[in-house]
């Protein structure tokens, strides 16, 4: 699929836009993966996104979902969410620093633990280290 440009291989590039840069676009023509990646990891830590921190989805009805929200987390964890959907599920993103990341995972698990011991039936969908919290 693939030959190099010794073996007279060529990138064509269809659809970038005309006017204003693409990252990735200008890291192909100047054949600088590294200055996009770095301009990805700065952008990504400006927003406080993976890899530059961790983040933990919690998905399931509301009520569970709601209760995670509510319950004390660690306090360098921040509550994007809860969520609504149409169905009536609940979906809620922590973030938390790097140094924080084993706190977060640790309450996560004492709360799955709780629900566990008590027999709850709404019980959440737990994912740690989420690389995009959006799918």
């Amino acid at each position: 699929l693939v030959r190099g440009a010794e073996d007279g291989g060529a990138v064509v590039l269809c659809g970038a836009p005309q006017h204003g840069a693409v990252p990735a676009v200008e890291a192909l023509s100047r054949w600088d993966p590294r200055w996009l990646a770095e301009r990805e990891l700065t952008d990504r830590r400006a927003l406080a996104l993976p890899p530059t921190t961790v983040m933990a989805l919690v998905t399931g009805d509301r009520r569970a979902v709601s209760a995670v929200a509510g319950g004390e987390l660690p306090d360098e964890v921040v509550t994007l969410g809860p969520v609504i959907a149409p169905d009536d599920t609940a979906r809620l993103v922590l973030r938390a620093p790097l140094t924080a990341g084993q706190a977060l995972a640790d309450h996560l698990l004492a709360v799955r633990r709780t629900a566990t011991a008590k027999k709850v039936e709404d019980i959440v969908s737990i994912r740690m280290r989420v690389p995009d919290p959006t799918v």
